[in-house]
């Protein structure tokens, strides 16, 4: 996107055939001795050194607007032949932008304007203001164009999750909305989501560190989105003001420890003792079936209605606690099938008493349960034998 901005920002200035931002197809940025190369592939702009990580796009937010044609380079009326006044002769910088086929566009950058919203650009003979960060993109290394999101991932797309942490480890799973802890049941809703979407907010004030000497991390977070190939996070946290992290297997910065909330999180943090509290809260409408027989409860008010009982019947399925075991096998109960709808959509999960006291669900309609809770429940029906 970067060299998108760039491109379109200066094709309006001075140029006798304005170019199509489309035919860009990769960029390079020269100033102070280096060179900072950017292509075009399917994903969107790389850098040229490291294709697989993807750039920043709020860092270039203000470019892509040039790059929409939004912001143009004004001509400077009355310009001095004396480009040295603008920066521009020795210039800040040069920007070559390749056009394929086309051949490549250069031109010069210089020294921000007086209010230093805009920078004076040389093209074609010509000066002009851009008003975008051209100037400060001239000192920009090239790990400073890189998404500066310590884990990129969407936190609504991603699947499953693995920490490992001093406390221990735990393994998450989503199927649908529900998310699950393996070996261990039901997931706390609300402690997942603190997980996630804070991991999601984690930002690195300063990537290209050389993770060598850091020995053994802390902290490893390994995730997947719908789709896509598992990636992974490691962090070193000694109790300082930084926190040291790698992204996959290459890419190592720092971030602000303070913004690193859950160094404590555990098990407890993420698994569910009332599991069903979480889907019975967003329901209004449950339909129960067993042997053919079915009942439909609706919430009104705060209350559920539709058979006797029915309230009682809900607040007794969110006391359920878990019992710290795995489902039982179903044998000859037929399973109560209970479909959920509310705010988090449809949802279905089948129940038997394996014991006196002790239910067994699951979310599909199998032989064994996928984990089990304890307290008394009877459904106000009654119990068909």
């Amino acid at each position: 996107m970067l060299s998108l901005g760039l491109a379109v920002a200066l094709f309006g200035c001075g140029a006798s055939q304005p170019l199509d931002a489309s035919d860009a197809v990769g960029l390079e940025v020269r100033a102070d001795g280096r060179s900072v190369g950017l292509v075009k592939s399917e994903r969107g702009w790389r850098l040229s050194d490291d294709p697989s990580t993807p750039l920043d796009p709020s860092a270039l937010r203000n470019v892509v607007s040039v790059a929409l044609g939004k912001i143009p380079c004004v001509p400077v009326q009355g310009a001095t032949s004396d480009l040295s006044e603008y920066g521009l002769r020795p210039a800040v910088g040069t920007i070559v932008v390749n056009l394929g086929a086309r051949g490549s566009v250069s031109f010069d950058v210089g020294h921000p304007s007086v209010d230093g919203h805009a920078t004076y650009v040389h093209r074609d003979g010509a000066v002009c203001l851009s008003a975008s960060p051209l100037y400060d993109a001239m000192a920009w290394p090239a790990h400073r164009y890189l998404d500066r999101r310590a884990a990129a991932f969407d936190p609504a797309h991603v699947v499953s999750l693995h920490y490992t942490a001093p406390e221990g480890q735990f393994f998450l799973s989503r199927n649908g909305s529900v998310w699950w802890v393996r070996e261990h049941g039901p997931a706390n809703l609300n402690g997942v989501d603190e997980l996630v979407y804070g991991l999601a907010a984690l930002k690195v004030q300063r990537w290209g560190a050389n993770a060598d000497a850091w020995g053994v991390p802390t902290h490893t977070i390994a995730w997947a989105e719908n789709g896509a190939a598992a990636e992974s996070l490691r962090m070193w946290d000694d109790g300082s003001e930084l926190l040291r992290v790698c992204r996959g297997t290459a890419l190592c910065g720092y971030a602000n420890s303070e913004q690193w909330t859950l160094r404590q999180a555990g098990l407890a943090d993420v698994l569910a003792h009332k599991p069903l509290g979480d889907w019975l809260s967003a329901a209004t409408e449950i339909r129960v079936t067993r042997m053919g027989k079915q009942q439909r409860l609706t919430r009104l008010g705060g209350r559920w209605t539709g058979v006797d009982g029915s309230d009682a019947f809900i607040h007794a399925l969110q006391d359920l606690t878990w019992s710290g075991g795995m489902g039982a096998p179903r044998g000859e109960h037929e399973p109560y099938r209970l479909e959920l709808e509310g705010d988090r959509g449809p949802e279905t999960l089948y129940m038997w008493e394996a014991e006196p006291e002790l239910w067994a669900f699951s979310t599909q309609d199998g032989e064994e349960g996928e984990w089990t809770m304890t307290g008394p429940l009877a459904p106000p029906w009654g119990r068909v034998q």
